[in-house]
């Protein structure tokens, strides 16, 4: 496993393992700065990520972002749980 740690000024962490079925990339970090560097994503297959899917993406983070998440208080406070982003049109 390799780990590239967080770094503000880069804005995502990554981390590279292995799975049963390969090597694997984790990346966490802000949509703006991970979305633009994504050419493929994984939902049931491996789908170039084309305009209109980073179109879509980019109006889901938008929409998620302009919504309350409550995290300050754990475990205490209730929360919404963040949906599941929609994979299919």
């Amino acid at each position: 496993m390799s780990e590239l740690a967080f770094e503000p000024a880069r804005g995502y962490h990554a981390v590279v393992g292995d799975s049963p079925s390969g090597s694997r990339v984790s990346v966490k970090g802000a949509p703006e700065i991970v979305l633009p560097r994504c050419t493929t994503w994984r939902h049931l297959r491996l789908t170039v990520m084309d305009r209109r899917t980073r179109l879509r993406l980019d109006a889901e983070v938008e929409r998620l972002a302009s919504r309350d998440y409550e995290c300050s208080q754990w475990p205490s406070a209730r929360r919404q749980r963040a949906p599941s982003l929609p994979m299919s049109e």
